[in-house]
This record gives C-alpha cells, sequence and structure tokens, in this order.
C-alpha cells in the first residue's frame, strides 16, 4: 500500500484513499477513470453479446459447407 506523503485535500479523499490504494492506484482519478472506461467495455461487450448466437448457426454440424465459423 502506498503512503500519502501529503494530508487529504477534503473529506472525500480521506475516504476514498483507503479504498483504492491498496487496489494499486495511486492517484483518485486513475481509479476513476479505470471505472468508467471498464463499465464502457463491459457494457458494450453484454449488448453485443447477443449477436454471437452459438446455437447451431456458427457450428452447424448438418452443414453442406463443414463447421467452421464465418471467415475460415
Amino acid at each position: 500500500m502506498v503512503t500519502p506523503t501529503h494530508p487529504p485535500a477534503n473529506a472525500f479523499v480521506k475516504v476514498a484513499r483507503p479504498i483504492y490504494n491498496p487496489i494499486g492506484f495511486t492517484k483518485g482519478y486513475n481509479f476513476v477513470l479505470y471505472f468508467i472506461f471498464a463499465g464502457a467495455i463491459v457494457g458494450f461487450c453484454l449488448a453485443r453479446l447477443q449477436f454471437l448466437a452459438f446455437n447451431g448457426i456458427f457450428c452447424n454440424m448438418q452443414s453442406t459447407t463443414g463447421s467452421a465459423a464465418p471467415g475460415e
């Protein structure tokens, strides 16, 4: 855990430091940006997951062209 060299600027920073320092973040804005962009990526992946239909569309064994994914 990183020990801060200066006192916290306000009460929010005083509460937030014990949360983000043990995780490995040394600056609070990096912690916030991580969750913003990680949430965006997770949200995008969950939104596009419906298009990955694995129920016989990509790997259909009864297909005459074989059982490969598109593009192979």
